[in-house]
Formats: structure tokens, sequence, C-alpha cells
């Protein structure tokens, strides 16, 4: 899809969530026409702590198919994840429509 559609910028992006007894790890990647921003946060349930960091660019947090890799300052992961079939839906929004592709279910291998 065009950068522009009907004056409005494309929106992309793609979340992860990984939960355990341990913690609970997100990782994002956004475009917004063509600015990048990508962000992460992991909760320690033992220590009651949140780390969290938002950067405008997508070096520090990759989604690279089933991968997640996080590589910004104290926090490192690297996970696959086992996809399952999404569901994908178009809705109009005013003379146009917007396109969304959902997923759950998704497990970590390993």
């Amino acid at each position: 899809m065009p950068l522009l559609r009907g004056g409005r910028p494309l929106k992309r992006w793609r979340w992860v969530g990984a939960f355990s007894e341990e913690l609970m790890l997100c990782a994002a990647v956004a475009r917004i026409g063509p600015f990048p921003v990508s962000w992460w946060a992991v909760w320690d349930r033992s220590s009651r702590t949140l780390a969290e960091h938002t950067v405008k660019r997508v070096g520090p947090v990759r989604l690279e198919g089933s991968r997640v890799l996080i590589d910004d300052g104290p926090v490192t992961a690297d996970l696959v994840v086992e996809e399952t079939a999404g569901v994908e839906t178009i809705s109009p929004h005013g003379d146009r429509y917007i396109w969304t592709r959902k997923q759950g279910g998704v497990r970590v291998r390993g």
C-alpha cells in the first residue's frame, strides 16, 4: 500500500507478548508513514519492577518472521514464537478501508 492513502499515513505495526510465572515481556515495531518506532517492556513479577524503553527507530527491537530480538542496554532477548493462523478483516473508514490481521495463542518455542 502507498505511504499515504486519502491523506492519511499508512500505519503498520506488530506487537508480540510473552507471559510466564516469572515475567511478562512485550516488544513492538511500528511505522507511521515513513517514520519507524519500536518499544519493549519487561515486568519482573518477583521484584515487581518494570523496565521499558521506546525509541524512534527499529534497531533495538527487531521482529524478523517468527523471531523476536531485543538488544537495548541492559535488556537482551531472543525468542522464537510459533505462529498460528490469523484472523483478517477489512473495515470501512470514511470512503476508504482499513485492513487488520490479528493472531492469538502464539507460543514461545524452546
